[in-house]
């Protein structure tokens, strides 16, 4: 795995922050979307999904809804981005691909650009840690031979490998942890968000709002929290050239970042000089 698959595990975080507001990005692990059902479906003219005739089940009683599900998708849209654009700190949970690879990442991240998190393509796992000036990553077996062969396993097996955050070897893994960079997909406007009926994420009322992306043919629904701050709670998108899934949560939690034994620290930079 070279440092390139690194960088596509940060895409789709960052695609998937774009999805939100209905651009690009994600799709679940069994390339179906995650979504309300309902949330899919055709919009009216006010940009709220409309019934499903077809149904023959009978509709279950809807929870009472809040102030922000009465609003129009847009507005919805609108705050969920001034929410999610003014946190200090989150959690980013990504599931996807890459060259046909499962690829997935979590990631929790601050401000100052520390971060803790791991990153995977199929079975190779990696540790990824962020200082704000240095990073740091510890692969195990299967990443370090996909790195280099079993040159860098005997070199690398159990070791931390160092870099500065600005140099050739530590940018793109420190990009990783840019959460700036992250939460700019948020600024993006959506084509045409339409609402879907209030659901759940994890135990949250949330509001599906979809949009689809014109360019590339996805389709993103992102779960936005009904009550409380108006947080982007997870992401799905199908189709497209980013597909899959991410969760976000951890909002203004403290990152901790910790110590690394210095035995176990291999500095990259050094290296062949």
């Amino acid at each position: 795995m070279h440092l390139s698959t690194i960088r596509r595990g940060m895409a789709i975080v960052a695609l998937c922050a774009t999805a939100a507001m209905g651009l690009t990005a994600c799709r679940s692990g069994d390339g179906k979307p995650a979504a309300d059902p309902s949330s899919t479906r055709s919009a009216g003219g006010d940009g709220t999904a409309t019934p499903d005739p077809s149904s023959s089940k009978a509709a279950a009683p809807a929870p009472p809804q809040s102030a922000l599900a009465q609003l129009p998708a847009s507005e919805i849209v609108r705050r969920a981005t001034r929410a999610m654009t003014a946190v200090h700190s989150l959690t980013a949970d990504a599931k996807g691909s890459a060259d046909g690879k499962p690829l997935a990442f979590d990631v929790a991240i601050n401000t100052r650009n520390e971060c803790t998190g791991h990153i995977s393509e199929g079975r190779a796992t990696a540790k990824l840690i962020s200082t704000g000036t240095h990073v740091y990553l510890a692969g195990d077996d299967a990443f370090l031979r996909q790195m280099g062969g079993a040159p860098m396993v005997r070199l690398l097996h159990g070791k931390w490998m160092k870099a500065a955050a600005t140099s050739s070897g530590g940018k793109d893994l420190a990009g990783i942890c840019d959460l700036k960079n992250l939460l700019s997909g948020f600024q993006e406007k959506p084509h045409k968000p339409r609402k879907g009926a209030p659901t759940t994420v994890d135990g949250k009322q949330a509001i599906p709002v979809t949009d689809s992306d014109p360019k590339d043919g996805s389709t993103s629904t992102a779960y936005i929290a009904a009550d409380g701050t108006p947080y982007v709670l997870k992401v799905v998108t199908v189709g497209g050239t980013g597909p899959g899934t991410v969760v976000f949560s951890g909002f203004d939690a403290p990152v901790h970042v910790g110590t690394l034994p210095a035995d176990r620290i291999v500095d990259i930079d050094t290296l062949g000089s």
